[in-house]
């Protein structure tokens, strides 16, 4: 319990740091690329930011992704799957010439999305009918 609650504070510190970042200003991605298993290092951010991006985009959730990158990371803290995450979506932000007030109100729902993905269990709620659907 203790754990998870120096880990999300250590993970709410981080996310205001990078919200508060500018257009460019991203997380180092060779930082925390070193921080993975030497095996590990191979991870296209390109690749994964541009699938993230499109995953955002269409309105779909992120935990099938982190689950992915923990499967593909085994052994990795989830702190550090989320860094992965937030850094890829900056440089794909980044790529697609996103405006600075639009880069950050973007990056915030994202660090959310994406903390809300590592740390939490997808919904099992489903939607079957109701007044919007009548």
């Amino acid at each position: 319990m203790i754990y998870k609650l120096v880990t999300a504070g250590c993970v709410a510190l981080s996310m205001t740091s990078v919200a508060s970042a500018g257009e460019s200003q991203c997380p180092n991605v060779s930082a925390i690329l070193s921080e993975l298993p030497a095996s590990d290092k191979t991870i296209s951010i390109q690749k994964l930011g541009e699938q993230l991006g499109t995953t955002v985009g269409a309105g779909e959730a992120l935990h099938p992704l982190a689950n992915r990158i923990k499967q593909e990371l085994p052994g990795v803290q989830d702190a550090l799957v989320e860094d992965v995450m937030i850094a890829a979506y900056c440089q794909y932000l980044n790529s697609t010439a996103q405006s600075g007030s639009d880069q950050s109100a973007l990056m915030t729902r994202f660090e959310t999305l994406a903390n809300d993905a590592v740390f939490s269990a997808p919904s099992t709620e489903t939607k079957s009918g109701g007044w919007l659907f009548d």
